[in-house]
Order: C-alpha cells, then sequence, then structure tokens
C-alpha cells in the first residue's frame, strides 16, 4: 500500500481551517432550529415552521445568529488580505472571482430553481399557497416579496463585492 505524498503549506493556519469548519456546522445548526422557533425571526420566510418549538431551541439559534456571519466576513477579511500580499492586486481580483463568482453563477443556475421549488412545497404543505402556485410562480405577500433573489447565496455575493472593494482600494 503506498502512502501519497501531501504537499504541505507552512503558512497555512490550519486553526483557521478548523474554526471555519466550526461555523459551518453552527449554521446548519442555526438553519435546523430556525423551523423550531417559538420566537420566529422578522422578515424570514421559512419553508416550514413545527409549532412545538421549544425555548431552548430559540435560545441556542439566535445566539448563534448573533456572532456567526460576522466571524465568517472576519476570517473572509483576513484571509483576503493574506491572498493579496501573496498574489498582488491583479492576482487577488483573479482568485477571488475563480472562488467565489464562478461557483455564486454555478448555483444561481442549478441551485436556486431546485431551492425555490423546495420552498414552494413547503409553503404548499403548510397551506400556505395552494398548488396552483406551484406552477404560475405567482405568490402572494408577504411570501412572493422574498420569493425571487439569491436566497442561500448571498455571502458569495456580498463577499466577492467586498473583495472587489478591497481590490478597487488597493
Amino acid at each position: 500500500m503506498a502512502v501519497l505524498d501531501r504537499q504541505t503549506d507552512d503558512n497555512r493556519l490550519h486553526g483557521l481551517d478548523w474554526l471555519r469548519a466550526g461555523a459551518a456546522v453552527l449554521v446548519v445548526t442555526l438553519h435546523a432550529g430556525i423551523a423550531y422557533l417559538v420566537a420566529r425571526m422578522p422578515g424570514l420566510a421559512w419553508p416550514t415552521h413545527d409549532p412545538s418549538g421549544h425555548p431552548t431551541v430559540d435560545a441556542i439559534t439566535w445566539w448563534i445568529n448573533g456572532f456567526i456571519m460576522p466571524l465568517f466576513f472576519v476570517q473572509s477579511g483576513y484571509l483576503a488580505c493574506q491572498i493579496m500580499r501573496a498574489k498582488g492586486s491583479a492576482g487577488f481580483l483573479k482568485h477571488r472571482t475563480r472562488r467565489l463568482l464562478a461557483p455564486f453563477a454555478l448555483g444561481c443556475v442549478l441551485i436556486l430553481p431546485l431551492d425555490l421549488y423546495a420552498w414552494l412545497l413547503g409553503w404548499a404543505g403548510e397551506g400556505k399557497i395552494t398548488l396552483h402556485k406551484l406552477r404560475s410562480l405567482k405568490i402572494d405577500s408577504p411570501l412572493g416579496d422574498n420569493l425571487w433573489g439569491v436566497s442561500h447565496l448571498w455571502f458569495l455575493q456580498y463577499l466577492w463585492l467586498f473583495c472587489l472593494c478591497a481590490w478597487g482600494m488597493r
């Protein structure tokens, strides 16, 4: 049995990898908890809601919500600075476009249509919309107000825009 040689990057901060992995688990926990909230998030149209929620779920979900996205943005900013130093302005923009904008565009084409129908099926299952609305995509307010957009891909969009601003200020 051969052992594969692995390239090691002495400059890599493995603690940040673990921090990002732990934060990703917390994001999954946050999204799982939203369906069980007693105190629902204002303005957030979620595809399903279980009325048997519990205050402990609220405490955990709202606690995670309070810090998780700032944590991702601060970590991304730190790493973006390292990339800018290593690759220069042009290399930075090319790298961030390839790593952020390309997956964002692909996600808009492949994931968002499936995401849209998952939400619509959830709302139909809860009686918030009729099955006829699944075909017409004409959803009344307030659900229809947030129907179109980048959904869960918003983070990639904003992160790329922040990188574009950093590149422009460089």
